[in-house]
């Protein structure tokens, strides 16, 4: 009995070890594939920066259309609660990941990209303010500008429900519009009207590519989160 238990034991082992090598290299290629395509982007439009316009015909592809684990296993009923475990964690609140995911499925939006703009917006503080140069106030999970949301009470902007259904909303008219993740990023930060006459500023390139090292981040974790917990079952 001894010797058949130590044999299960080292099954145990090996299966969790595979697990989390599949786990990095799906992770690795993720990383790989989001990255290309983001040198890419940067490459189109500094071969063109004549135009300021043309970061609104650049389309690096509709990577909204495949088959996203985050929102796959959150509107199942069965693994909804792992999956909002795992994002209170990352958050330290449990409150404003139901929040940002509940609004990511609403818009049919990765909940990773979501998270990845909450984090770098607010580092997930519902209650984060700040000023811009021009004068104009930045409040909540999403800072939401008080150029466009100055109407909203500070209730709602400082709810993270209310703020990341705004914030999301926001974020997904763009990429609607714009047809790239690149470019709605880009005026989610510069807005429409700075990009159109003068082009992106170097800062807003940082905020891109933060966002998207921060999106990386979130699915490896994830990820290796799920493989781990789906090892433990075995």
């Amino acid at each position: 009995m001894e010797s058949d238990s130590n044999s299960n034991s080292i099954k145990r082992k090996r299966v969790i070890k595979l697990v989390f090598i599949a786990s990095f290299c799906i992770a690795l290629l993720f990383v790989i594939s989001r990255a290309a395509r983001l040198c890419e982007t940067i490459s189109i439009y500094k071969s063109n920066n004549k135009s300021s316009s043309i970061m609104f015909s650049i389309n690096i592809g509709n990577i909204n259309n495949y088959d996203d684990p985050i929102l796959k296993l959150y509107t199942n009923p069965k693994t909804k609660n792992e999956v909002l475990d795992f994002f209170s964690a990352i958050t330290n609140s449990e409150r404003v990941a139901r929040a940002i995911l509940d609004n990511a499925v609403a818009h049919n939006m990765r909940p990773s990209l979501a998270f990845a703009v909450a984090y770098v917006e607010s580092r997930y503080n519902p209650r984060a303010r700040s000023t811009n140069r021009t004068g104009t106030l930045n409040s909540g999970l999403f800072q939401l500008n008080s150029s466009v949301y100055g109407k909203i009470s500070e209730k709602s902007i400082y709810d993270p429900y209310q703020n990341a259904r705004l914030g999301i909303g926001h974020l997904q008219e763009y990429i609607n519009l714009n047809g790239d993740e690149f470019s709605a990023l880009a005026a989610y930060n510069a807005g429409i009207t700075r990009i159109s006459e003068k082009g992106i500023p170097g800062v807003t390139f940082r905020y891109i590519s933060e966002v998207s090292i921060m999106e990386h981040k979130i699915m490896n974790f994830f990820i290796a989160s799920i493989a781990l917990s789906e090892s433990m079952k075995l």
